[in-house]
């Protein structure tokens, strides 16, 4: 067993330092504070320009409503306006997004359509697949059928549900996040992802954009016919690796988000692998790989994989066919070290034990005498 001495929440600490290095300069943060900030309404977090005077009346009666968001379908609220039937009638919603699972219970399951998600507002949720498969749910329950209307909430429709409607609308109208924040600020005053959120988001827009500008851009024939040697003398060679593990939460599997590898990173940058985890290698949201180190309900495995590779595509390749999916059972290591030079992998990783406990208990619902 590896003991990496570094707390359980290391890796997601380590995405976040990578995530900030994201470039924000385009991103005018002054214009975004003062969206945030208009008309003094705020979530309660501290910033400079918050009244301190401001009653706590003012934030209840803002909180404690129901929001129209996007073309009369798709609503924002928190959780307290959720638990009255009559408010959900009252909308007409036939399905409900929740992004707080672990706070607020899904109450009325028998008579609308849910679909949860498990964040925790904090400076470590992993949110690449939840806004991917979010996004691809939304789009998805509007199409099907036109008087589909969807209300999306968590605790206080602050934070988590905004992020979600955000992300949907940048993509839906291909506008960037500060408009895309002003088009829903106008219409809930409260909305205020963290910075985390908002983060993770931007990377997600900025590696579209990198793989659409050097992966699409047009190759002339002169180009092709040149040999790889010149290629290589003089075209930058662009490569983007994305690596997920696949963990358990509240019942479900799902990829968790290690580490995010590009020609621009940094040569000593290590990528540390369990065995007892399986995961999904993408390379330029071309090429997707679901690495199997551990064979036993592989088709669980699959299902998730090729969702994943399908929702994946909805946002970076969504006029392409041009995929190409592969399981890899064998030599993993060797078929990594090909492409990522500093791979390590070992039987156990002791900071992933209650990562791995959760994952045997999705898998062996029965009491498991598996030890970690």
């Amino acid at each position: 067993m590896v003991n990496l001495g570094v707390p359980i929440n290391s890796e997601k600490r380590e995405n976040e330092k990578t995530n900030l290095n994201i470039n924000l300069k385009k991103l005018n943060m002054k214009r975004l504070r003062n969206a945030r900030n208009k008309k003094g309404l705020q979530s309660g977090r501290s910033t400079g320009s918050t009244n301190s005077k401001r009653k706590d009346g003012k934030i209840k009666s803002a909180i404690n409503k129901c929001n129209e968001i996007y073309k009369n379908r798709i609503y924002v609220s928190d959780y307290i306006y959720v638990l009255d039937k009559l408010n959900i009638e009252k909308n007409k919603i036939t399905h409900i997004i929740n992004a707080a699972g672990y706070e607020c219970k899904n109450i009325f399951e028998d008579m609308y359509q849910y679909k949860t998600y498990y964040l925790n507002d904090d400076m470590y949720d992993d949110i690449y697949f939840v806004l991917l498969d979010s996004c691809y749910f939304i789009k998805n329950v509007l199409k099907e059928n036109e008087d589909n209307k969807i209300l999306i909430h968590c605790n206080k429709g602050i934070s988590r549900s905004i992020i979600i409607i955000i992300f949907f609308i940048m993509t839906e109208l291909n506008i960037d996040y500060l408009n895309a924040f002003k088009m829903v600020k106008k219409k809930r005053k409260l909305a205020n992802p963290n910075m985390n959120l908002i983060t993770q988001l931007l990377n997600l827009f900025n590696q579209k954009k990198e793989i659409t500008t050097f992966i699409h851009y047009p190759i002339n024939n002169s180009m092709l016919n040149q040999d790889k040697k010149e290629n290589e003398e003089n075209y930058e060679i662009y490569y983007n690796f994305n690596m997920f593990r696949i963990d358990a939460i509240n019942g479900n599997i799902t990829p968790t988000y290690i580490k995010r590898i590009t020609n621009k990173t940094n040569t000593n940058t290590i990528i540390i692998l369990d065995k007892r985890f399986n995961y999904i290698l993408t390379i330029n949201f071309k090429e997707y790989f679901l690495l199997l180190f551990q064979e036993a309900f592989e088709q669980k495995y699959i299902s998730l994989y090729d969702h994943f590779v399908f929702i994946s595509n909805n946002f970076f390749n969504p006029i392409s066919e041009n995929t190409n999916k592969s399981i890899i059972r064998k030599n993993i290591l060797e078929f990594l070290q090909n492409y990522i030079i500093n791979v390590k992998v070992f039987d156990t990783v002791s900071e992933l034990d209650q990562h791995y406990l959760n994952l045997q208990t999705f898998l062996n619902p029965e009491p498991s005498t598996l030890n970690p």
